[in-house]
């Protein structure tokens, strides 16, 4: 048995933002702009990974995951 710790079902940043990747539509981004109260710009700049922003991250997460992951 290890020593790590659970995080009590908590995923990990790099997890949100693999489902985010996959399930996110257009039009997103800008709902995610409006709740969050950052501009439309940084919201895809964290969302394409040259930022990292747990607000807009947490937001995004919140919409895309009840979505079933786009197969093509």
């Amino acid at each position: 048995m290890s020593n790590k710790k659970t995080t009590g079902g908590k995923i990990s940043y790099e997890q949100k933002m693999s489902v985010i990747s996959s399930r996110i539509r257009r039009g997103d981004q800008t709902i995610i702009s409006a709740k969050t109260g950052y501009a439309s710009s940084t919201v895809s700049e964290v969302l394409s990974g040259k930022y990292s922003n747990i607000k807009i991250v947490n937001q995004a997460f919140k919409i895309t995951n009840p979505r079933k992951a786009v197969t093509a």
